[in-house]
């Protein structure tokens, strides 16, 4: 993990500190989950370290078991402080108005995570504020929609005057939870009409609260807060090896089939003979960054579900069961069964 070159599709490890935080509400058991991660205690204390989402997708799995539906976004979002959120929590804090604190959350995707973005649009009465999940699979996307909307509110909510009505209503893409009675959590923490199966991830604002003066604004700490979060912004978007870039597009797409140079080529705008050339010239491989992405996967799969090797093979964009022992084999000296068995 590092700050200036994140492996992959990424987030802040801040996150990782308040999961920790909440100790068991969700379930984690914060040892194994460090353990999971291959993360220390100490590379806690880098504020500015990333998480690959590939280290975090099959935890969630594993966390989430037989009930998919189950709220973990909720769950972890519950208690948020602005400290969570580093330069961007700070800025929230200081900032004089509700609209203010909007327009920072558009003005800094990229601070946090590389995984979604924010976007705001007006309609008579209302803003609404839309954040679209760009990383991860399925399962991934909604418990990330669910924490990223929920600790806006909560966030919001600590900085508004008592009793404000905020939010009006918040969307999700995704299916309901199969109970009913499962909506209540939901209607417990946003206080408000939540809607699933809807065109994207949106929290709606009435008009007239975006000018409401917030309880801490200080525009001198604002402006100063600014240049740190700018100068770690920009460090985020310092220019990273391609190999990294192809190994983030590999990732994205391992699972839905399996990645081509063609397509990988296209993503990035350059013809593949471009791309071998230039891979080359970084001492890498289109083959080898393959490869690695989805060894890395295939043991965090191994490590945290107990899917038949079928089912993982398709996961992992090879063609059955035997195709995923050969290929495992091959590269670690140990078949499939033999590593879950050591593990």
């Amino acid at each position: 993990m590092s700050q200036n070159d994140p492996p992959h599709n990424w987030v802040s490890i801040r996150h990782l500190q308040h999961f920790l935080a909440r100790g068991e509400v969700a379930g984690l058991d914060g040892t194994r989950l460090l353990d999971a991660l291959g993360v220390s205690r100490p590379q806690l204390d880098d504020a500015e370290a990333t998480l690959p989402i590939s280290a975090l997708e099959p935890v969630l799995e594993s966390l989430t078991g037989d009930a998919p539906d189950r709220p973990i976004g909720l769950l972890l979002a519950a208690d948020v402080q602005p400290a969570t959120f580093g330069a961007l929590g700070f800025l929230t804090q200081s900032s004089p108005r509700l609209a203010d604190v909007l327009e920072l959350l558009v003005r800094y995707n990229g601070l946090l995570s590389d995984i979604g973005h924010f976007s705001l649009q007006s309609s008579p009465g209302r803003m609404h504020l839309h954040w679209e999940c760009r990383a991860g699979g399925p399962l991934f996307r909604r418990h990330a929609r669910e924490y990223v909307l929920a600790s806006v509110v909560i966030l919001a909510r600590t900085l508004l005057p008592s009793g404000s009505d905020f939010p009006l209503a918040v969307s999700f893409p995704h299916a309901p939870p199969a109970p009913r009675r499962g909506r209540q959590a939901y209607q417990d923490l946003f206080r408000c009409p939540v809607y699933f199966e809807r065109p994207g991830t949106t929290l709606s604002v009435a008009h007239r609260l975006l000018g409401q003066p917030l309880r801490h604004g200080d525009p001198a700490i604002r402006r100063a807060l600014e240049q740190h979060a700018d100068a770690l912004l920009q460090r985020r978007r310092q220019h990273r090896p391609l190999a990294d870039e192809v190994s983030r597009l590999i990732t994205a797409m391992l699972g839905e089939h399996d990645p081509s140079v063609r397509e990988i080529a296209h993503q990035l705008g350059l013809s593949e003979r471009s791309l071998h050339r230039k891979l080359r010239a970084e001492g890498s491989g289109f083959r080898a960054l393959l490869d690695e992405a989805r060894l890395v996967r295939a043991r965090a799969l191994l490590r945290h579900s107990n899917q038949p090797l079928e089912v993982l093979a398709t996961r992992l964009g090879l063609q059955s069961r035997q195709s995923l022992i050969r290929w495992f084999r091959q590269r670690t000296g140990v078949t499939p069964g033999q590593f879950r068995k050591e593990l």
